[in-house]
């Protein structure tokens, strides 16, 4: 993470990875409910939008787990997936995970919570 982070940057990207991770939630139940390739991009893109938000502002970690967690989904949500409720659990805690991570930016914008525990709910796994 880069030192010198702006402090009104951070809220900026805070309030714009909440609306992103509510998104993300959004687009995961839909997709969850009923298998699309337009809700499977839209869950994509929110994705894509906050690793891109993160690593621009200097979360470096955060921008990396979100990059594993689109390489999950990648490969464990595509209309052929096998497993898909599972992934669904996982992608949600996920979600959930990271939605947390941002709300304590505010204490702590240095601080990388472990998560390798996160990627192996999923079933086709990618290295921690």
């Amino acid at each position: 993470m880069n030192d010198a982070i702006d402090l009104e940057i951070l809220e900026v990207f805070i309030q714009e990875a909440e609306e992103l991770l509510l998104d993300f939630e959004e687009a995961a139940l839909n997709l969850e409910q009923s298998w699309q390739q337009d809700r499977f991009d839209d869950l994509c893109r929110s994705a894509h939008n906050l690793k891109g938000s993160a690593q621009g502002t200097g979360l470096d970690g955060l921008g990396e787990f979100v990059h594993k967690v689109e390489t999950l989904m990648e490969l464990n949500l595509s209309a052929d997936a096998s497993g898909l409720k599972q992934s669904f659990s996982a992608l949600l805690l996920c979600q959930d995970f990271m939605l947390t991570w941002v709300r304590s930016l505010h204490a702590n914008a240095a601080h990388t919570p472990p998560y390798s525990n996160l990627l192996e709910l999923w079933p086709k796994k990618i290295a921690a």
